[in-house]
């Protein structure tokens, strides 16, 4: 969504396009996926051998490094048709809703109906996931007046899909449909805390501290801890009674030491340049 707002808008040349977003994109695959795919090959295999290579290069190209990846492949191909997807911008609001709702019926509601009812329905487009949300980002951004009720709004809907999601675990009904990345619910929570970032005055985000230049190096860094914790050290959330006051312990030393790595990282002049 954020993309959409940033770029949807833009006149961008393919020759740009390449040279400035898919190659940065390309680059944080490599630097970062390349020793994240080693660590988890040897780390399940116990074993270092010359196979370890061919193994490391299948794991980038299939995307089988550490899971958070997936996004990086999906911008690639977001970056690569966003000359298509600047005429979104250039068509009628009915045009756009219309759009839009197509987009979520297909990427979302009918996986979803498909895992919990057991069946397959074949309607869909392949791409139109990330296409959504890009989308939809733009959309709000411009058609959208975010206000304080729409932030209430957005806070309800927050507290209601984080008990929904809860629900589902402790009752068993359908967890992994529910907070599963194509399941409407995660819909509604991804919207609601967009708008209200959104809806951030600029006085007050200038006020804070610049922490959205770390947030790619974040991303890109905390599941190297999660790993060690969970890989090396056997240590999980689920191992302690009170799982959900512990699970609350364990997200604040992984920001911690995301946080202090990104810093790090971004010290790190040609990272900083061409990746971070």
């Amino acid at each position: 969504m954020i993309t959409g707002v940033l770029l949807l808008d833009r006149q961008v040349t393919y020759k740009n396009i390449i040279n400035k977003y898919v190659k940065r994109i390309v680059l944080a695959i490599l630097i970062f996926g390349i020793p994240f795919a080693i660590l988890k090959i040897v780390g399940e295999s116990k074993n270092i051998s010359i196979d370890l290579v061919k193994k490391t290069i299948f794991a980038i190209l299939e995307n089988d490094s550490f899971a958070h990846l997936w996004y990086l492949y999906a911008l690639i191909g977001i970056y690569l048709v966003l000359p298509l997807l600047h005429s979104f911008t250039e068509l009628g609001e009915e045009t756009q809703k219309g759009i839009l709702v197509s987009l979520f019926i297909l990427a979302f509601v009918v996986p979803t109906i498909n895992s919990v009812a057991g069946i397959r329905i074949a309607f869909n487009i392949p791409f139109s996931y990330p296409i959504f949300y890009v989308l939809l980002g733009n959309y709000i951004s411009k058609k959208i007046n975010i206000n304080r009720n729409t932030k209430i709004v957005a806070l309800i809907a927050i507290a209601i899909a984080v008990v929904i999601i809860i629900s589902a675990n402790i009752l068993e009904i359908h967890p992994k449909e529910i907070s599963a990345y194509y399941s409407p619910v995660i819909v509604i929570l991804a919207i609601s805390i967009f708008i209200l970032f959104m809806g951030i005055s600029k006085e007050c985000s200038d006020k804070v501290w610049k922490l959205d230049r770390l947030c790619f190096s974040i991303y890109l860094i905390h599941p190297l801890f999660i790993q060690f914790v969970y890989r090396f050290a056997k240590l999980t959330p689920v191992r302690f009674g009170a799982y959900y006051i512990v699970i609350i312990g364990f997200f604040v030393f992984y920001l911690v030491c995301s946080v202090i790595s990104a810093i790090v990282m971004n010290m790190i002049g040609p990272l900083k340049k061409n990746v971070l």
